[in-house]
């Protein structure tokens, strides 16, 4: 749906005002606010996405880049305002997935408790959840795609055959009170289909829906959307998923996650997930970028007047940790600005 008729259906563009912090002026501000209580910014620094990254690596190297992530005392206890952090982790996957990683058991154990934090494990079938659950997992992620072809190339089969391994899993999990998050692969657009149609997307979110999912995350997953086109998805999607249910995943290669991101929150969207630096991509995308740097998303909230109980200048530090480490740049233009700008992230 063209993104005019949003308002001509009578729909605001916000819900209600919010108030920001003053100009230098000291003149008030307001800027129309989603009227959510709390908005969740779920950190997924998964090894997953950042595989091709990190190359050859330790059980050691990996354990702190997902500890540094998810230290309270740089994200004051959390990414959400209600104090809630997630990190996403994937070490158990077929042979194929998991020949680079190192032994899941060994990466949970060194992986830190943090209060809070939670480290959900992607598995791609029965074996997969089997091997998580040994390793410890408290928490599983299952991750079909709305494209047949990207389906095959990515887990070497159908949607169909994908969505029944997901129930196996979902059935599983749920005997075991084990939670388990959804993410759905090129919701608006395929490296090998091209556009995806709303209805395709609704269809595989109601299935997960229907299974048992806690939360079903949308993965824009090589970045070709923008409002006008994730706007008529969304809306497919939340005709048959709760709205609390529903979760945003987008890639910033083309530059509009973040226009993106600020739709989905309009459209009554609670929960985005980031990377920190923009970490990520995907080896069956060529071209496609990392996801949303949570700097970025972080500092675009801290704009809007949202509290996010998280210490932007600290989050910059762990940025410049983990990039260290993969001897590559930051993703976040954010990070990048400031800290040129000032030499004392710290107090940000």
């Amino acid at each position: 749906m063209a993104m005019h008729k949003i308002l001509q259906r009578g729909r605001p563009f916000f819900n209600s005002p919010l108030k920001l912090a003053s100009s230098p002026s000291s003149a008030s501000h307001t800027f129309p606010s989603s009227g959510h209580e709390s908005l969740h910014v779920r950190e997924i620094t998964n090894t997953r996405e950042v595989r091709n990254e990190f190359g050859k690596y330790h059980i050691k190297d990996l354990s702190q880049c997902l500890n540094w992530t998810s230290r309270p005392h740089y994200c004051s206890h959390g990414y959400v305002v209600n104090r809630h952090f997630a990190s996403d982790h994937n070490d158990i996957c077929t042979k194929g997935f998991s020949s680079k990683l190192a032994d899941a058991k060994d990466v949970l154990a060194a992986i830190q408790n943090v209060e809070g934090a939670r480290f959900p494990v992607l598995t791609p079938n029965i074996k997969g959840f089997e091997a998580a659950v040994a390793a410890g997992a408290k928490e599983v992620a299952v991750f079909p795609a709305a494209s047949e072809s990207f389906s095959k190339a990515n887990l070497n089969c159908g949607i169909e055959d994908n969505l029944a391994r997901c129930r196996d899993i979902a059935s599983a999990a749920g005997s075991l009170s084990i939670p388990v998050r959804g993410y759905i692969s090129c919701v608006v657009g395929c490296p090998l289909e091209g556009s995806i149609a709303p209805e395709k997307v609704a269809y595989v979110a109601k299935s997960l829906y229907e299974m048992g999912c806690a939360e079903i995350s949308l993965g824009d997953t090589i970045g070709v959307g923008t409002p006008g086109t994730v706007v008529p998805m969304l809306e497919a999607v939340l005709d048959v998923v709760p709205t609390d249910m529903v979760a945003v995943h987008f890639h910033d290669t083309y530059g509009q996650a973040l226009s993106n991101i600020l739709i989905s929150l309009q459209m009554g969207i609670s929960t985005v997930d980031s990377s920190v630096a923009g970490l990520g991509g995907c080896p069956y995308a060529k071209g496609a970028t990392g996801n949303v740097a949570t700097e970025d998303v972080v500092y675009m909230l801290n704009g809007l007047g949202v509290k996010t109980n998280v210490d932007l200048g600290r989050l910059m530090l762990a940025g410049d940790f983990i990039c260290k480490h993969l001897g590559r740049a930051s993703g976040s233009k954010a990070a990048t600005a400031l800290s040129k700008v000032t030499s004392h992230a710290s107090k940000l």
